[in-house]
């Protein structure tokens, strides 16, 4: 038995297949991102582990074999873990103002994510008129123009009054977002103001950590992942939170 393969060998490489498959046609469809290739890599990896079943039954120890599925149910719980966190929002409608962090544009639109973003952003402000709205993102070397200048029109151009939005356009990161948009509403703001994140599900666990490190205290608010955009997002999110937990813990910026 140890030189055939088994029915989870088939499994695994019918698995690995649409895994690959499914991760090149999001690639494709959409940004270049860790995501898309950790999910196209990790489906060729399925997949030559189930055509090679029996030569890795003999040629790798048992313990080996057995730390690698421990690491992936491991990693599939920190996945889950993300999305589960980012399913329950904290706001209250009542905070001083609304920080929308940035995701990324194709050419001068918005993607799809940070649509979703926007969107939640939106019927948040509803909720409470008098919220000002920060739209947090700079311009990346792939980027013909600032994020937040692009979320800025999409907001406008969907109704909302241009005195409630303010402008961040400096930020990199999930670090400087807040980092930044700290530093303009500590300038118009009294002490004491309350804040809320906009972010989308996966991403709310390690934005929430960032936004105390850099002293804020603030509430949640989560905008859903489509589901085909899902899997490559959040397996780029987990190694984010991975280096949270550990390299950025060590080397505080």
């Amino acid at each position: 038995m140890r030189n055939k393969r088994r029915w989870y060998d088939w499994i695994a490489a019918g698995l690995g297949l649409c895994v690959f498959l499914w991760g090149a046609a999001v690639w494709f469809a959409s940004n270049t991102h860790l995501g898309h290739i950790m999910m196209t890599s990790l489906g060729v990896l399925l997949l030559g582990w189930g055509l090679a079943g029996p030569w890795v039954r003999r040629k790798i120890p048992r313990f080996l074999r057995m730390a690698l599925y421990v690491l992936l149910a491991l990693g599939l719980g920190l996945c889950g873990m993300l999305f589960a966190y980012g399913a329950s929002d904290t706001v209250d409608y009542t905070e001083d103002a609304v920080i929308v962090l940035g995701a990324g544009l194709r050419g001068e639109d918005v993607t799809l994510i940070l649509a979703r973003r926007l969107d939640a952003a939106m019927d948040y402000a509803e909720r409470n008129p008098s919220a000002y709205i920060v739209v947090s993102g700079g311009q990346g070397p792939d980027e013909v123009i600032p994020e937040s200048l692009a979320m800025y029109r999409y907001l406008v151009d969907h109704g909302m009054d241009p005195q409630r939005i303010l402008v961040e356009d400096r930020s990199t990161s999930t670090r400087e977002n807040f980092r930044y948009s700290k530093e303009l509403l500590d300038s118009i703001l009294p002490a004491g103001y309350r804040v809320t994140y906009v972010t989308t599900d996966f991403h709310s666990y390690r934005a929430g950590a960032i936004a105390a490190e850099e002293g804020l205290t603030a509430r949640r608010l989560s905008s859903r992942t489509d589901w085909y955009l899902a899997p490559s997002n959040v397996l780029r999110e987990a190694v984010a939170v991975l280096k949270l937990w550990t390299w950025d813990a060590w080397f505080p910026s």
